[in-house]
C-alpha cells in the first residue's frame, strides 16, 4: 500500500521496467456523447483538464501495460 497515486504510478513504472519486452499504453475514451450544444461542453470541460484528473476510485487517463504484469 502507498499513501498517494503519484507513489503507486512510481511503483507500476518500475516495476513493468524489470518485465521483458514492450509496453503499451492505452488511453480512456475522451469524447462526449453529441448534442446540440456540444461547443459549449467542450469549453467548460476542456480535454487537457479532464486528462489530468486523477481519482482514487477512477483509472487515471492513461495505463501502461505488459504482457505478464499483473493487472487488478
Amino acid at each position: 500500500m502507498a499513501p498517494l497515486n503519484t507513489d503507486v504510478n512510481e511503483l507500476n513504472s518500475r516495476i513493468l521496467a524489470m518485465l521483458p519486452g514492450s509496453s503499451r499504453i492505452y488511453m480512456s475514451s475522451d469524447t462526449f456523447l453529441p448534442t446540440k450544444i456540444n461547443s459549449v461542453i467542450d469549453d467548460i470541460n476542456p480535454l487537457d483538464m479532464l486528462h489530468g484528473m486523477n481519482f482514487s476510485s477512477f483509472p487515471n487517463h492513461e495505463i501502461q501495460l505488459e504482457v505478464g504484469a499483473p493487472v487488478v
